[in-house]
């Protein structure tokens, strides 16, 4: 019982932010982490609809923001040394 009322405060959780996503425009999301695929009956059919399956890994994840950062650093360098 404390397991399942564990399960569904967070599917509420997920619920309320996919739900703001969808809201500014976010099309897809997808699930992570150990409980991510037990996770999917709890949440609410909106959120549901939403998923999609990951395109990788945290790590991987972590990697393209951390390119994503850098390439950024970079740009703005370049436009201070340019102006």
């Amino acid at each position: 019982a404390v397991a399942c009322e564990l399960m569904r405060g967070a599917a509420n959780h997920i619920d309320g932010m996919a739900s703001r996503l969808a809201a500014l425009g976010v099309t897809r999301l997808a699930l992570s982490g150990g409980l991510a695929a037990s996770m999917e009956r709890w949440l609410s059919p909106q959120t549901r609809e939403r998923l999609v399956a990951p395109e990788g890994d945290a790590l991987s994840g972590a990697l393209q923001l951390a390119r994503l950062e850098a390439e950024a650093v970079a740009q703005s360098l370049r436009a201070a040394q340019n102006g």
